[in-house]
């Protein structure tokens, strides 16, 4: 299967500098529970997981494909590359910030360049792989290199909040469809209704002339 996973890399242990993840991430979270590198590195991460791991000079972010490709996350006074990585697929994305400016990114599917900006990074002149370029870049912000990592490394589990004006907009959205629905339904009952009825009628018409002309008939061929 290969490597499937995307995230996001910074060079200054968060946690430690009391930074609010949640503003570089501009997203709403909630912690969950301590878990292992090996759990937080796992392929294919739900859309509303967020898995961080981090060493004394840098933070390592595991989040959603989507959340990731072709988007470039940027803070003050960092270094960020946001990466997406899917041998599955042959997709392969990177971008890197410096002091909220991007700097360089990069997108690949199917061994071709799909997506180019900025200027090409020393990496990239001295690997021609744009996996190993992604590996390689990892290393230099976070400090450490993604092989070196113990599975057994504690990392912490944060959950996705998603907001309760956005769930109402969500349960009103569903209830307008529900009754669009209902309100179509019916519609569509009463229409029926009116046809079945005009053909009863254009049936008994039709059944009146003929019995009249049947009556007509029979008064002639009287004797």
């Amino acid at each position: 299967m290969g490597y499937n996973i995307s995230g996001i890399v910074i060079n200054k242990d968060l946690e430690n500098l009391n930074v609010d993840l949640q503003k570089v991430l501009n997203l709403d979270l909630e912690y969950e529970c301590d878990i292992d590198f090996e759990t937080a590195s796992e392929n294919w991460k739900d859309e509303n997981i967020v898995d961080v791991y981090s060493t004394k000079s840098g933070t390592l972010i595991f989040t959603n494909f989507e959340r990731c490709f072709d988007e470039c996350f940027s803070f003050a006074d960092t270094h960020i590359l946001t990466f997406a990585i899917s041998e599955t697929s042959m997709s392969f994305y990177f971008a890197y910030s410096i002091n909220e400016k991007l700097i360089r990114s990069l997108a690949f599917t199917d061994d071709e360049i799909v997506h180019e900006q900025g200027l090409r990074l020393k990496v990239e002149d001295e690997n021609e792989n744009i996996s190993e370029v992604i590996w390689k870049q990892i290393e230099m912000v976070l400090g450490k290199s993604y092989w070196e990592i113990n599975i057994e490394e504690k990392a912490k589990r944060y959950r996705i909040i998603t907001p309760k004006v956005e769930i109402e907009t969500e349960q009103i959205e569903t209830e307008e469809n529900k009754k669009s629905v209902i309100n179509t339904s019916e519609e569509k009952s009463k229409k029926n209704n009116g046809l079945v009825k005009l053909y009863l009628l254009v049936s008994f018409a039709i059944l009146l002339v003929f019995g009249l002309i049947y009556v007509i008939y029979n008064i002639l061929m009287l004797p």
